[in-house]
């Protein structure tokens, strides 16, 4: 009988981390793509006057939200040529996400 438990209790730890993973990929996928058009906004920008957005505002359009797993909207930090575009993401969702116009690489961060 304590064999059946234990095999049930992993087998119910196992299925949950499946599926938050599942959930996390699927989070992170609709950054990704939510996050496209925001970045090509600031690329066109960039282009047209040479420099990027002093901030998000500065584009003028509305722009899509990152989706459920973010705590709070788009974290957008200009530089003199280059910019960053970042999530803190809810607990559940990690990592956070960094985009950034250095090749547009997406970069993720994990924090403790």
């Amino acid at each position: 009988m304590l064999v059946g438990i234990v095999f049930s209790i992993g087998f119910t730890v196992s299925t949950q981390r499946v599926r938050s993973e599942q959930r996390r990929q699927a989070g992170m996928r609709e950054v990704i793509a939510n996050a496209q058009p925001v970045i090509a906004a600031i690329r066109a920008y960039a282009k047209q006057h040479g420099k990027p957005p002093e901030s998000l505002e500065s584009l003028k359009k509305p722009l899509p939200q990152p989706g459920p797993m973010a705590k709070n909207g788009w974290t957008y930090t200009p530089y003199d040529t280059s910019w960053t575009l970042a999530i803190a993401v809810n607990q559940g969702y990690t990592p956070h996400v960094t985009f950034s116009s250095l090749g547009n690489v997406l970069g993720v961060t994990h924090f403790s």
